[in-house]
C-alpha cells in the first residue's frame, strides 16, 4: 500500500486514547515492522476506518413479525438452486 505524505502539524488536534496494553504492544510491533511512528499508524487507521465506515451502506431496520421475509430473496426455490449453484 502507497503511503501519502501528509503535514499534520497546522490541522491537527493532541488526543488521548486509552487502550489496552495487548494492542499497544501489537500496535508498537507494526508501527516498528513499517518503519513508522505509533501516531502516523494511528493517523492512518482513523483515516482508514473513517472513510469504510462513511461508505458503508446504511443498517436496514429490523423486519418483524412472522412472514416479514416473505418475497425478499424472490421465488424461494430459485434462490435456494442460486446458493446452491455457488458450490460447484
Amino acid at each position: 500500500m502507497e503511503r501519502k505524505k501528509v503535514s499534520y502539524r497546522s490541522a491537527s488536534k493532541r488526543t488521548i486514547v486509552d487502550l489496552p496494553d495487548e494492542d499497544l504492544s501489537r500496535l508498537d510491533e507494526v508501527a516498528e515492522q513499517q518503519s513508522v511512528s505509533r501516531a502516523a499508524l494511528l493517523r492512518e487507521a482513523v483515516a482508514e476506518y473513517v472513510i469504510r465506515k462513511s461508505k458503508a451502506p446504511a443498517v436496514p431496520k429490523p423486519l418483524t413479525g412472522f412472514g416479514s421475509l416473505k418475497g425478499y430473496y424472490g421465488e424461494a426455490l430459485a434462490y435456494q438452486d442460486e446458493l446452491r449453484g455457488e458450490w460447484e
